[in-house]
């Protein structure tokens, strides 16, 4: 008994794991590209916090 059919050259295990593959690849992408943007938004907010500025201490004199 023949499990995996050949349906024009392409069994039917192949494309269940194209499938997985391509819905893994969508989902690696929209995560890097949301932690991407997550990164950049701790990085704008960061030059706001005053932690790089250093202020004149006689900055009234």
């Amino acid at each position: 008994m023949v499990k995996n059919l050949k349906i024009n050259g392409v069994g039917k295990r192949d494309r269940q794991i194209k499938t997985i593959v391509a819905q893994r690849d969508i989902s690696v992408r929209f995560w890097t590209i949301a932690y991407f943007f997550i990164l950049m938004a701790l990085v704008y907010l960061y030059s706001y916090s005053g932690i790089n500025n250093s202020k004149f201490i006689y900055n009234e004199f």
